[in-house]
């Protein structure tokens, strides 16, 4: 089971559309490699930062669903409707663990994935940091 968090700050004159773009452009990711990536929850959390809990897969796997994610947010200002009026700063936070949920309570999972949000915000964002937890 993993959790990723991901940021997504938007810099524009017309802030809410883009937000609101940047979610509905990543819901869209979400969904459709929703089977495929084994996405069991995709939660909103605020216009621009969303969680996302996926299963059955390792934390390189998840860290690259995570980076296919922090793309199609940078890739925003391209097709936003504020064209050319957009900079997006995307950070994503990865916690892993192999072991069954029940040896480890879901918030210390949420916590994990937390921690290394702030770690890729303070590296200057668009990045993924992760952990695997044992």
């Amino acid at each position: 089971m993993s959790v990723i968090l991901i940021d997504g700050r938007v810099f524009s004159k017309d802030l809410e559309v883009a937000q609101q773009h940047i979610s509905h452009r990543l819901e869209q990711v979400v969904s459709t490699a929703g089977a495929e990536e084994s996405v069991t929850c995709f939660l909103p959390l605020t216009l621009s930062r969303f969680a996302i809990a996926i299963e059955g897969y390792d934390c390189p796997a998840t860290v690259d669903f995570a980076r296919r994610l922090v793309e199609c947010i940078r890739q925003v200002d391209s097709q936003s409707p504020t064209q050319g009026n957009t900079d997006s700063q995307v950070s994503a936070g990865v916690a892993t663990v192999g072991l069954p949920l029940k040896s480890l309570p879901v918030d210390q999972l949420v916590e994990a994935a937390e921690r290394c949000l702030f770690a890729s915000r303070s590296s200057g964002g668009n990045i993924v940091k992760s952990i695997d937890i044992f």
